[in-house]
């Protein structure tokens, strides 16, 4: 059944909005959180995923995310956590884990700078991976024959 254009406004994800995953197997799996970064129009969570909307005037959504994956407030996070067949977390648990919230500009700026270090370490992983590559492929040459290696 269709949703009704009411509820495909309730539902829908907006820039700055946070979610998280209310259930997992596993207790490590439990409330990892996600901004959303770009637009989410049309987007539509549901069942075991959580919306969270934030006050973008007070909170930095990339800075709230990687606080909340931070391992000590992850610690706090699973510690909170039921587990039966499923690991569960209620909603009341997962507003009230403690987080700190520096000014906005700081937090801007933190997340600024994780990015970067993101970055950094994406373009090491692509060199080593291409090194990698030059590695298999010098090896390949070498047991193949092409390449000679003078003794």
């Amino acid at each position: 059944m269709p949703l009704t254009p009411e509820e495909a406004t309730e539902h829908s994800l907006q820039f700055g909005d946070l979610i998280y995953g209310e259930s997992s197997l596993v207790r490590s799996g439990i409330a990892k959180t996600l901004p959303v970064v770009i637009g989410g129009e049309g987007t539509i969570f549901a069942w075991h995923t959580r919306r969270l909307e934030l006050d973008l005037h007070r909170a930095d959504p990339v800075f709230i995310s990687e606080a909340l994956s931070s391992k000590p407030v992850r610690r706090i996070v699973e510690g909170r956590a039921t587990q039966t067949a499923l690991t569960g977390m209620t909603v009341a648990d997962y507003l009230s884990t403690p987080l700190p919230l520096p000014e906005l500009p700081e937090q801007q700026s933190i997340s600024a700078h994780l990015g970067e270090a993101d970055r950094a370490i994406s373009a090491a992983l692509d060199e080593r991976n291409q090194l990698q590559q030059a590695k298999s492929g010098l090896l390949q040459d070498l047991l193949t024959g092409k390449v000679r290696v003078s003794v």
